[in-house]
């Protein structure tokens, strides 16, 4: 295989946002697409391709501290499952670094998982070492009324109260079945998967007494292939986010549940499938989370959804476990395939 180097293209984005979601984050298309096009003057993001095909990509970029000066710095570096050995990491740190030098910046600097060991001894092996060890903080800042409203159908009204979370009820598996047959029943093959997700998906879990559900359609932006179907059996739709994966909420007719509707091949569905089946599978981190899901919901929280954001340095801490436990079983999975 003869591996070549470039410089990113918009028209990669695509196969840049696959890449992407094997690191286990998270993001769209269309954002890649926007964010290539509009690439800052000291940012460089070049792709591996052996003809069509992308191996792999990286994002190097110059910063400036008023410590230590200007330094490169690695956004990220991914080599795709089937392009490892080939040597495209290598050809892809190596135009990083030729960026930066050509800039006249002498030192690389990159941030890597304490669980990222392969990841580790590849650039170990290239001539970085360690300088040291750090503790990353995050906030997640809270998302206004405003934002709120402009995704919601109807009124929002504020929760202004704590999260009420009750012990795991072994009946939810069976509102989850009663729920999807109604779901099957009213779209046939345009559903192409549904499943239970959320912590009522998880036995022994802590959670709200909300059952959510994962809806998997061929086009989540043609609200026409379903939407009017699910109304028809009585769901309401509340929630549209073209610019989140194109998702879409759905309230039930007769229990309390939040049906989330996405594309195939749409990142965030495997993202919540594999947090779902890590939950499962993994005692410790399904104590974490209910641990901090504990310590969240005492709070105050004017809407419900500042507590869910809330938790996403959590969740994304057990995605990156569960990412890195490649080897790891993956739970029966609770379906209904169509």
């Amino acid at each position: 295989m003869t591996v070549d180097i470039r410089p990113a293209q918009s028209s990669d984005a695509v196969a840049l946002r696959s890449l992407i979601a094997t690191m286990g984050y998270e993001a769209s298309a269309e954002d890649l697409h926007q964010r290539l096009l509009s690439l800052p003057e000291h940012h460089a993001v070049y792709v591996a391709h052996a003809g069509p095909d992308i191996l792999g990509w990286v994002h190097v970029t110059i910063s400036h501290s008023l410590i230590k000066g200007p330094r490169a710095e690695l956004g990220g570096l991914a080599v795709a499952a089937h392009a490892q050995g080939t040597g495209a990491g290598s050809a892809l740190l190596r135009a990083a670094e030729q960026w930066a030098t050509q800039r006249g910046v002498r030192t690389m600097f990159l941030r890597s998982g304490a669980e990222r060991e392969a990841a580790h001894a590849f650039y170990l092996s290239r001539g970085y070492r360690v300088v040291k060890t750090q503790v990353a903080l995050t906030k997640v800042l809270a998302i206004s009324d405003e934002d709120l409203q402009a995704v919601r159908i109807g009124e929002l009204k504020p929760h202004d109260a704590p999260i009420t979370l009750v012990a795991y009820d072994p009946d939810w598996p069976r509102i989850f079945a009663r729920a999807a047959d109604r779901i099957g029943a009213a779209l046939g093959d345009t559903a192409l998967s549904i499943e239970h997700v959320g912590s009522t998906s998880v036995p022994g879990l802590t959670a709200k007494p909300i059952i959510d559900i994962l809806l998997v359609v061929p086009d989540a932006a043609d609200e026409s292939s379903y939407a009017p179907a699910l109304e028809a059996a009585g769901f309401v739709l509340r929630i549209r986010e073209p610019e989140w994966f194109e998702h879409r909420l759905f309230k039930g007719p007769d229990i309390d549940l939040n049906l989330h509707v996405f594309g195939a091949g749409t990142a965030e569905v495997d993202r919540m499938l594999r947090f779902r089946d890590r939950l499962r599978t993994d005692e410790t981190d399904r104590e974490r989370y209910a641990r901090t899901k504990r310590e969240l919901a005492g709070r105050t929280w004017r809407h419900v959804q500042h507590y869910a954001d809330a938790k996403t340095a959590v969740v994304e801490e057990i995605l990156a476990r569960a990412e890195a436990a490649t080897s790891g079983s993956s739970g029966t999975p609770e379906t209904r395939p169509r």
